[in-house]
């Protein structure tokens, strides 16, 4: 009886492959959606960024367009929160001094941040 190995041509395919994938979520981590706006003095905030700081130095985050943001694959659970924007004050934009947090549960989330300076 004879096997076939692979050849280099083939490995390299399916190594391809298999980093094209990216990195699989966990069978048991739960993702969710959220969404929501960015208000400063009363004002949508025009630009800028949104991160929901996770645990071991990780953290997800979308972009802040006209006020409005979306992520659509948020691990569920308590994280805190740190947005940037040019005119946002620097306490919101760390997450360290952010005071800001949120409680991210299975299915759609909605949360709105209303900044002052």
């Amino acid at each position: 009886m004879t096997t076939s190995r692979p050849g280099r041509r083939t490995m390299a395919v399916a190594l391809l492959l298999l980093s094209a994938v990216g990195h699989p979520t966990p069978a048991d981590e739960r993702l969710s959606t959220v969404e929501g706006q960015v208000v400063l003095d009363g004002q949508p905030l025009a630009a800028g960024k949104i991160f929901f700081y996770l645990d071991d130095d990780q953290f997800v985050g979308s972009k802040v367009k006209e006020g409005a943001f979306k992520m659509s694959r948020a691990p569920v659970g308590v994280w805190r929160v740190a947005i940037e924007g040019e005119t946002v004050p620097p306490k919101f934009a760390s997450e360290r001094t952010s005071p800001l947090r949120v409680d991210v549960r299975e299915g759609r989330n909605v949360f709105d941040f209303n900044l002052r300076r």
